[in-house]
């Protein structure tokens, strides 16, 4: 088992459903949820905050965390990011966000221009 993996150079950390829930009502700024039929690491979820970012793999997590990620972020944008992967966006990042993904003319590669634009900004 990784304790972490580099993804486009940004370093993700293993965390745990405890530590998430610590923070996620102020400092998550999205998480991506790689579903079963998804290309790459299926069912793992990757977490963005102003500290580093953060993956989770299925055997990190149960259904009903997921279900409470859901549920939690019910008013945040969910995104397709197509291939089975769901990018959820705290909803007052969402705007210069999808600027950003615009001026890259990128609109299918939200989780390669999240890592770009927020992995060099908050993660070393």
């Amino acid at each position: 088992m990784n304790n972490s993996i580099f993804i486009k150079g940004v370093k993700f950390q293993r965390t745990t459903p405890k530590a998430i829930r610590k923070d996620i009502s102020s400092n998550i700024l999205f998480f991506m949820i790689s579903q079963s039929g998804a290309i790459d690491r299926r069912g793992t979820i990757y977490f963005f905050t102003p500290t580093g970012a953060y993956f989770m793999e299925r055997e990190d997590y149960t259904a009903e965390f997921k279900d409470e990620l859901f549920l939690f972020a019910s008013e945040w944008n969910l995104v397709n990011a197509y291939f089975c992967d769901f990018l959820i966006i705290r909803p007052d990042i969402y705007d210069s966000f999808v600027r950003e993904l615009c001026a890259r003319n990128q609109p299918y590669f939200w989780f390669d221009t999240a890592i770009e634009v927020y992995g060099t900004k908050y993660c070393d």
